[in-house]
């Protein structure tokens, strides 16, 4: 529906030229003006009404682009916590390879001495076990935590949708991060057994 300014002056048609003597003409002229502006006004709403959707289109994807990056800094967290936990393996590792290096054994061996430090190979196997244990409920404790805020933030997900580009760079980065931690890890584990 059109909408009128009430304040509008009502458009007067062109004055008719001089030479023309048939005011007919002079009239379906005035007509076919008012016409094309009509016409115009409508190309004009229409271009309007689509730069809003544009406007509209390109603030959503904005927030789709915010969330996504809240994503993947919260997956940075998670990645960062994995190589801190392979690290603190590392270093309990070289910890526990120090204390059997430094353990001082009697060298007189008698079958007392042999049942005195087979005893405290068992003693010291106990004790790694029991610590190792520990650790891998500490970290299977971790493990769950991780896994059940990566699922509240898998199931808060609004519908952000990833075009096919955003997705796979996000899948190679990931994969990069996980290579390298294992890397990294595992030569801190080997260098640390050495």
């Amino acid at each position: 529906m059109k909408k009128y300014n009430i304040n509008q002056e009502i458009p007067v048609p062109p004055p008719m030229p001089k030479d023309t003597a048939n005011p007919v003409e002079h009239m379906l002229s005035s007509i076919d003006h008012q016409h094309e502006f009509s016409q115009e006004e409508k190309r004009l709403e229409a271009k309007i009404e689509s730069l809003r959707q544009a406007v509209s289109d390109l603030d959503s994807h904005v927030t789709s682009a915010k969330e996504m990056c809240d994503r993947m800094i919260e997956l940075g967290k998670v990645i960062e916590t994995g190589c801190s936990k392979l690290s603190e393996i590392a270093d309990y590792i070289t910890d526990l390879k120090q204390q059997i290096e430094n353990m001082v054994i009697p060298a007189k061996i008698t079958p007392d001495s042999f049942e005195e430090v087979k005893k405290r190979v068992n003693d010291l196997i106990q004790q790694a076990n029991n610590l190792l244990e520990q650790h891998r409920l500490q970290q299977r404790q971790e493990w769950n935590a991780q896994n059940d805020h990566l699922k509240s933030v898998v199931r808060n997900n609004k519908g952000v949708w990833l075009s096919n580009k955003v997705f796979w760079w996000t899948i190679g980065i990931f994969e990069v991060a996980v290579c390298l931690a294992i890397y990294f890890g595992g030569n801190a584990l080997l260098s640390a057994i050495r």
